[in-house]
């Protein structure tokens, strides 16, 4: 009688197994957290971009404002070198508005500052040339009174999420948040 009693207690391990419910939602959660967890990571990363498209858009609405009266034209138009120093005091005043992104603005933030003849010829331009950034094909033209400038902002937001990066990299592990705008210069 002996010899039966272990195979007894073999053959009902498996109906003993799949009988006990300790651990069931330990199992659960453990299949779901890893999804759930990287559906709120990517959240949260998308708000974060959101609001930083949002700060960049408010920044560049009160920094044009020295475009827009002159205030940058009367300096730039002197020479070369106070060119640049105004191209950075406006690049300046726009990181300034940026609140949270204003650590690294002045390394990430470039501008595209242009003339148009006429609102319907407005043009962008597309500073990502073979897959990197090109700053050198950004100009800083303010033109003067009554032209039609427009203005564009190029911030490189960082991604951190890898399955974010598939979908909204325009550069290596980078996405580009942009700003447009544009106005006619007053008569100053």
């Amino acid at each position: 009688m002996a010899s039966h009693k272990p195979a007894r207690r073999f053959r009902s391990f498996p109906l003993r197994f799949t009988r006990n419910e300790r651990g069931a939602t330990a199992v659960e959660f453990a299949i779901i957290a890893i999804p759930f967890l990287g559906l709120l990571a990517g959240i949260m990363e998308l708000g974060f971009l959101f609001m930083g498209s949002v700060a960049l858009d408010n920044s560049m609405a009160t920094a044009t404002r020295r475009i827009r009266t002159g205030e940058t034209q009367n300096a730039a138009n002197a020479n070369a070198a106070q060119k640049e120093l105004n191209r950075v005091a406006f690049r300046d005043a726009v990181c300034d508005g940026m609140g949270f992104m204003e650590a690294d603005c002045k390394q990430k933030l470039s501008l595209d500052v242009r003339t148009a003849a006429q609102f319907q010829n407005v043009a962008i331009a597309n500073p990502i040339q073979n897959g990197a950034f090109n700053p050198g094909a950004l100009q800083f033209e303010t033109g003067g009174p009554s032209t039609i400038i427009v203005i564009t902002a190029y911030y490189r937001w960082t991604l951190f999420m890898p399955l974010m990066n598939q979908g909204l990299e325009r550069l290596p592990g980078e996405t580009l948040l942009t700003s447009a705008t544009s106005f006619r210069n007053e008569p100053f």
